[in-house]
This record gives structure tokens, sequence and C-alpha cells, in this order.
């Protein structure tokens, strides 16, 4: 369930359990509040849903609503909220965060592109795991091993950009377990 809360400062904000969203209101509907209201809007009504699509190769990662969506772009780290202006940006090793109404999905992702349109938002990116699926110890293991093939392979230069992707990944779905970690660590 998301909240209204109207004040009298010509906006409301859209409060989720993890994230607020401030919108300006139209004056017509400013001067029947003086003071600040709090009423339940049902999930199925909240008028700042978006679809999102994270796909990869392998399939579908994410197809479903959501009220905002961070993601790491050759713009640096982006939030993208419903009503967003058209876009279209590279997306680069990081933690995606898809927030629903209900929940705050973390995603490993590496490279790619987003899309923004008036439909919603299309991510593709080459890897797409859920934070929550990944194991730390297991994932520094293939760090290690993708630096040391990096470092070997310096003078071929197709199995070096081989290694640097990978590296690239693993140091992604590192950044986004320890996310996950300290996220849970101060709820």
């Amino acid at each position: 369930v998301g909240f209204f809360v109207v004040t009298h400062f010509k906006s409301f904000s859209v409060t989720t359990l993890s994230s607020s969203v401030w919108i300006n209101i139209p004056p017509s509907i400013e001067r029947y509040f003086n003071s600040v209201l709090c009423f339940p809007l049902p999930a199925s009504r909240f008028p700042l849903i978006m679809f999102v699509e994270l796909i990869t190769s392998e399939g579908s990662a994410f197809n479903g609503e959501a009220i905002s969506v961070t993601i790491p772009s050759g713009m640096g780290e982006i939030t993208i909220l419903k009503n967003h202006i058209p876009l279209l940006s590279t997306v680069e090793p990081g933690t995606m965060i898809i927030r629903t109404v209900d929940d705050e999905l973390l995603f490993a992702v590496s490279r790619g592109v987003i899309q923004v349109g008036p439909r919603g938002i299309r991510v593709l990116s080459d890897i797409a795991d859920r934070a929550e699926t990944l194991d730390e110890s297991v994932i520094e293991i293939a760090k290690a091993r993708a630096e040391e093939l990096k470092s070997a392979r310096r003078e071929d230069s197709e199995e070096f950009a081989v290694a640097s992707a990978t590296l690239s990944k693993e140091i992604a779905r590192l950044a986004s377990v320890r996310r996950l970690r300290s996220r849970r660590r101060s709820s």
C-alpha cells in the first residue's frame, strides 16, 4: 500500500516502505488541502507504476511493474520514474535496483543498453543476477581467477578483452552482494 501525503508546499509525496517520490500538484487541487492529509491508496491503483523489462541472453530476469528503477549507466547512476523523458543509454557494470510497491529487488548487471519510453523501461544486459541468489565466496574466487587470466593474457588482445569482461561481471556481482548485505544490516 502506498500513501499520498499532500502538503501546502504544492507537492505530494508518494511513500512506500523503501522510497519517496515528490511530484507537483496543480494549484486548483492545492487550495483544498490546507494541512497534511494521509490516505491509503491500493497498490492496484497506484498512479506512479511503470512497466520494466530486464532481459539477458538467457531470458527475462524481471518482467513487471515498478515504482522506480536505479541503474548504473554511462551517465552515472540514474533513477527513472514514470513519465521520464525518453532515454537511450548504456548500462555499466554494477547494481540495478527495482523498487516495486512491495519490495526492493537488487540485480547485478553488466554491460548493456537501457531504453526508456512511454510504455516503460527495457534493459538489455549481459547478466542480470538477483543479489539474493549470489554467493560472495564463489564470486571472490571467480574474480581472483579472472584477474589472473587478465594479467596472463596481456599479449593476446582478444583473450585479454574476454578476461576484462569476465572481471567486470564478477565485480558487478560482488558489489551487488555487498550492497544487499549492507542494506540488511541497516534494516
